[in-house]
């Protein structure tokens, strides 16, 4: 099964990159439930900052970890 999702890549001055991907072939309405979790406190993420290769912050929570997955 393949899919479409567009992805936003910003730059921010301290050098991360803050990544935000939308799944546009969904006819379904997006809601909160179906958005990926945090791997660390499991709300509903927004934007996933990255930091290095492995560091990322999550959004809205603010928790840090450590994945290959994203």
């Amino acid at each position: 099964m393949s899919r479409a999702v567009d992805v936003q890549l910003d730059l921010e001055a301290d050098g991360g990159v803050e990544v935000e991907a939308v799944d546009v072939d969904s006819d379904e309405p997006e809601s909160s439930d179906s958005r990926q979790r945090c791997p660390v406190c499991h709300t509903p993420l927004s934007v996933v900052t990255t930091v290095g290769p492995l560091e990322h912050y999550a959004s809205p929570c603010g928790c840090r970890f450590v994945s290959t997955d994203f």
